[in-house]
């Protein structure tokens, strides 16, 4: 992916056409039956994540989709990233010089919407592809990290003194999901 100005207009302009019209709503764990996810491959502790997800909502019985975000020039194999039919990989290979994923790789993920999406991406590597994905999805209840730009969440969460690694956001988030429905009863 090419970074300068130009690119920069584009994604503005692509974003702008796709503006998102979410209205949020809060969904507890235990009343969600759908589940989606983004991990950055690149970010410490995205395989962690990934595995702390998969077993709560499989203990849970929530049917669940993966992105795996993968834009590192030499991608080692992760087979926790990177396996199963639930977890979609969006590689270099599958983005344009300015980011747009492939649109097949983009409508799997997108095809059916999800009652809680999880964004656990915290770098600034493919911030428009991850930005594009949040805007095509529908989720009713939105979960992102701090220090996004975005206001496309509806909730946020961070790492204490700013440590914000996947996996322990991942924990957090499950148990935030978990206990405030079990508080509102």
């Amino acid at each position: 992916m090419i970074n300068c100005f130009v690119t920069r207009i584009i994604q503005r302009h692509i974003l702008k056409k796709n503006a998102c019209s979410h209205q949020g709503r809060y969904v507890p764990l235990a009343s969600a039956r759908s589940m989606g996810f983004i991990v950055n491959a690149a970010e410490p502790g995205a395989e962690q994540a990934v595995k702390v997800l998969r077993k709560a909502l499989t203990d849970h019985k929530i049917r669940y989709k993966g992105i795996c975000l993968d834009l590192r020039k030499e991608s080692p194999e992760e087979p926790e990233l990177h396996s199963g039919p639930e977890m979609l990989v969006i590689g270099r290979r599958n983005i344009n010089w300015y980011g747009l994923p492939e649109e097949a790789v983009c409508s799997e993920f997108t095809k059916e919407p999800f009652d809680i999406l999880i964004d656990l991406t915290t770098g600034s590597d493919g911030l428009f592809t991850v930005d594009y994905i949040l805007r095509k999805a529908s989720a009713q209840f939105r979960i992102g990290t701090s220090g996004r730009q975005t206001c496309i969440y509806d909730m946020t969460v961070s790492g204490n003194s700013g440590d914000n690694a996947p996996d322990r956001l991942a924990k957090s988030i499950i148990n935030y999901l978990i206990l405030i429905h079990t508080d509102s009863k």
